[in-house]
């Protein structure tokens, strides 16, 4: 587990260095970054780049530089983008929708939040809504896609491919969850993944924790437990999309609640 430790921590901290360039929005008070942040916002501002729509630019286009730049040194795969899911997987994912929502709903009837997300309902709040679409899909391709991909040890993400065939035992086995048939009886085997894969995990939660430090209370708080699910989601099916279409959707919902909570207002 040392090495498992010590191989998250080293990929942890470049890895949120580069982010903090595109979308930790507390790193901008530092003095280098907040260079980046404001010369990127000039440079929109004189392309005519609304600042909503920039600010999320400016996240896909470090995103899309980091990938590159690690592809010049990085010969194995690292990136965790299957598409090919076993329908237990896909059915996992339903099952996380689920268990999410009323976590949702209850931070779109919250007044802080409804007034921390006031401006997406007023003018421009749709170019407002499709940055912070655009932003939720390069911050899980970067997190869940490129650290936690990076951060594993070699060879954990095609033992959890393999694993994934294993018969389950249990009412939630058609979930994917469940000891192994013949397997051992630990919190990680019922969950799928390998004891040695939570060290990546926590690493690549502390990233996705970060790049919410500087909301709304309550999205701070469920951001912690959220970005180890959806860490632990990422691994599980061995891609940052259904990590990308949960965020997506959830997002939906409480915006949505929003929009009901202020109609009926």
């Amino acid at each position: 587990m040392g090495r498992a430790w010590l191989r998250a921590l080293l990929v942890l901290v470049p890895t949120t260095a580069w982010a903090s360039l595109s979308f930790i929005g507390l790193a901008k008070q530092w003095p280098l970054v907040g260079e980046v942040w404001r010369f990127s916002r000039f440079a929109f501002d004189e392309l005519g780049v609304s600042p909503a729509i920039g600010w999320a630019l400016k996240g896909v286009l470090f995103t899309a530089l980091g990938i590159a730049v690690l592809r010049l040194f990085i010969r194995r795969p690292f990136l965790l983008h299957e598409l090919r899911l076993d329908p237990s997987l896909w059915r996992l994912l339903a099952l996380a929708l689920v268990v999410a929502l009323p976590v949702q709903v209850a931070l779109g009837l919250s007044p802080t939040m409804q007034h921390f997300y006031r401006r997406f309902f007023e003018a421009g709040g749709a170019e407002r809504v499709a940055a912070n679409a655009i932003t939720i899909v390069t911050e899980h391709l970067w997190i869940e896609g490129v650290v936690l991909g990076l951060a594993l040890l070699p060879g954990l993400a095609e033992r959890v491919r393999d694993d994934a065939h294993t018969p389950r035992t249990g009412r939630m086995a058609r979930f994917g969850l469940g000891f192994p048939v013949g397997g051992p009886r630990t919190a990680s085997a019922w969950l799928g993944v390998p004891r040695e894969a939570w060290p990546a995990i926590v690493a690549q939660g502390a990233l996705f924790f970060l790049g919410h430090f500087t909301k709304d209370p309550g999205e701070v708080a469920s951001s912690l437990p959220g970005g180890l699910a959806v860490g632990w989601l990422s691994l599980r099916t061995r891609s940052f999309v259904p990590a990308m279409v949960l965020h997506l959707v959830t997002g939906a919902v409480v915006l949505g609640t929003m929009a009901l909570a202020r109609g009926g207002g």
